[in-house]
């Protein structure tokens, strides 16, 4: 699945997922190959553990997601920006 960079730790990276859940990659689950990260970036993630107590675990999965779904997301972000606008403008009618 796609995760966001929420931010970032000593432990490793706090990754937002589906449904607004966030977990955690540590960084010795991170190659040492990739890039640095920066709060924002997506990010390939699995679920490694889910806990009892709420908490995720989560695994790297090499993916260039900017690369495969950036613009997409991009024009997302935009279109809803773009409507947020419209709903404001039409609330104070």
């Amino acid at each position: 699945m796609i995760g966001k960079v929420k931010s970032i730790s000593k432990f490793g990276l706090f990754v937002l997922f589906s449904d607004k859940k966030t977990g955690l990659l540590r960084w010795s689950n991170i190659p040492r190959r990739q890039g640095k990260y920066k709060v924002g970036d997506l990010i390939g993630v699995e679920i490694l553990q889910a806990r009892e107590d709420g908490k995720y675990e989560l695994k790297f999965i090499e993916k260039d997601f900017e690369e495969s779904f950036g613009h997409f997301l991009g024009e997302a972000t935009d279109r809803l920006k773009s409507l947020k606008t419209k709903n404001e403008f039409l609330k104070r009618l």
